[in-house]
């Protein structure tokens, strides 16, 4: 029994003893959230029969696990590529935070939203709502729509998640047409 409280003894010793010159290792009970994990240089990939069909990228991502609701933020920012079955990227999403909430099928982008197609279409907002199961795009909020004709203005908008089909509310600017035939 001695020996056991001797190693015991020579372990604690040990311990306290070393210090790392390396790394400054400052936690307390208090830092620890066990209800959220969190992530550094994210990469997702999300693919259907080996095909790529989105790329998210983003700097920190925490993903909230309270037993009511799963949600993901990215409160430093993401980066969103969205493929073609070629593998070409067709737009790309970016944000300076994100949110998605897992039950309700919802991702908010906030602060900075700019959508670029490939056809140079370029979607700018403060908040971009997606929602997944209605596969639609939307917010209230004032935007600028810019192509290399048109700049359109408006308080709102409503989009299929691909861009392809696109209702702006409360429009104002100047748009080219071809002809009135």
């Amino acid at each position: 029994m001695r020996i056991i409280h001797f190693f015991s003894l020579a372990i604690c010793i040990f311990i306290i003893g070393c210090h790392n010159d390396e790394a400054n290792f400052d936690l307390s009970i208090d830092d620890i959230n066990l209800d959220a994990e969190r992530a550094t240089s994210v990469n997702i990939t999300y693919s259907d029969s080996a095909q790529i069909q989105v790329q998210i990228k983003g700097p920190v991502m925490i993903n909230h696990l309270s037993n009511n609701e799963q949600w993901q933020e990215f409160p430093d920012g993401i980066h969103v590529d969205f493929y073609a079955p070629d593998g070409r990227i067709t737009s790309i999403l970016t944000a300076k935070a994100a949110t998605r909430y897992n039950s309700k099928g919802m991702v908010v982008l906030q602060d900075s939203v700019v959508w670029k197609s490939e056809d140079q279409r370029i979607l700018e907002t403060s908040e971009l709502i997606w929602d997944e199961n209605e596969q639609k795009v939307y917010n209230n909020k004032f935007l600028v729509i810019t192509s290399p004709q048109d700049t359109v203005f408006g308080k709102g908008f409503t989009a299929n998640q691909n861009f392809t089909d696109i209702v702006i509310i409360g429009t104002d600017g100047r748009l080219r047409v071809e002809s009135m035939e």
